[in-house]
């Protein structure tokens, strides 16, 4: 991020001279110095990406005020207002900067670096979506349509296939075949459509271990700090973005094919945290279709890397030409091996 725009950023929700640290998961912490502001977390959010950013302010609003009428164990950071009182800030490229309370005596990580804090993340995370069970869905916005859809997004790889250019798909051939032979997957997801035994549910849909603040003295989940695709959704979003972006000891952009691989000692913590926090929320069929979790969520970030590779790279950021392809290709690698691992300790059907 440009320096000039964060001191820009940082002006509008605090007072002093800042200095910047780059966090985690996109956010930027803020020193204003001794004497000066409180320390603060910045936010900056792409139109691009949430076209509609405003309805993250109405979110939050919506369900900090129901957990604090709940007085739920569970909460989110609070969100800084601006010197106009407002609670983001747009600047001039129309970006959406918002500005977190950096809580003392607390801890971001970037990693889940044992299985017990993959279960406590997991546990935290299916808590926050229980505590939400008595919150309309209807008055929640969409603020990523078709996010987790994996109908939807199949059907954007397929119409970027028929348009795409010869030499981008003759490059991403197995990628493309692979996806294709994954139809299983997409059977799982039509009977999502069943809201009896799949009810919908207010989920953060970006469940990672930097979308939290933790105490720095125990070490468990204290606070949600990320919430712009918090919106309603299926049951497997939050357990199988844990399960895709914790149980490899490489993340999306390693081209170490090699060190690609499931950890059994993350995956099984993740899975138990999440059935554990959630307690008697999940249905008899979320609970039986659990591992599909991390599957369709693994298939899905492939898709959307091909995808955007094939349209020659319009929406995710690269560094290299090639980026997109190759992070499809690691998250192939990820499904193979997680139903590789499924299959041979689980027993896993791909019928369910």
């Amino acid at each position: 991020m440009h320096s000039e725009l964060l001191l820009k950023a940082a002006a509008q929700f605090g007072t002093g001279t800042p200095a910047f640290y780059s966090m985690p998961g996109g956010f930027t912490r803020c020193d204003y110095g001794e004497g000066k502001s409180p320390a603060l977390l910045l936010q900056c959010i792409n139109r691009r990406t949430i076209p509609l950013p405003e309805n993250i302010i109405g979110n939050y609003q919506l369900i900090k005020d129901y957990l604090q009428h709940q007085r739920a164990t569970i909460n989110m950071a609070e969100l800084v207002q601006t010197h106009h009182q407002k609670l983001y800030w747009m600047d001039d490229y129309e970006n959406f900067w918002l500005a977190f309370e950096l809580p003392a005596q607390t801890a971001h990580h970037e990693v889940l670096g044992q299985p017990a804090t993959a279960y406590s993340t997991a546990k935290f995370f299916a808590g926050f979506t229980r505590s939400l069970t008595g919150l309309d869905v209807a008055l929640v916005s969409m603020i990523a349509p078709g996010h987790h859809e994996l109908g939807t997004i199949f059907q954007q790889f397929e119409a970027a296939i028929s348009t795409g250019k010869v030499m981008r798909l003759l490059r991403a051939t197995h990628v493309i075949s692979e996806l294709r032979q994954r139809r299983y997957l997409l059977r799982f997801s039509n009977r999502l459509a069943d809201a009896t035994r799949y009810p919908t549910r207010i989920m953060n849909h970006d469940a990672a271990i930097e979308n939290l603040l933790f105490s720095s003295g125990n070490g468990q989940p204290l606070l949600v700090i990320n919430f712009q695709r918090l919106m309603p959704g299926k049951f497997f979003s939050d357990p199988g973005e844990l399960i895709r972006t914790g149980v490899s000891p490489v993340d999306e952009n390693s081209t170490a094919w090699e060190d690609i691989a499931v950890r059994p000692a993350f995956y099984e913590a993740i899975v138990s945290g999440y059935l554990d926090g959630a307690g008697g929320l999940l249905t008899a069929a979320e609970k039986q279709d659990i591992h599909f979790a991390g599957l369709a969520i693994c298939c899905i970030q492939c898709l959307r890397f091909v995808t955007d590779f094939i349209r020659n790279d319009i929406y995710f950021s690269t560094t290299y030409p090639e980026q997109n392809l190759n992070r499809a290709l690691n998250q192939l690698i990820l499904l193979e091996k997680l139903e590789d691992y499924l299959q041979s300790t689980h027993h896993f059907s791909a019928e369910g």
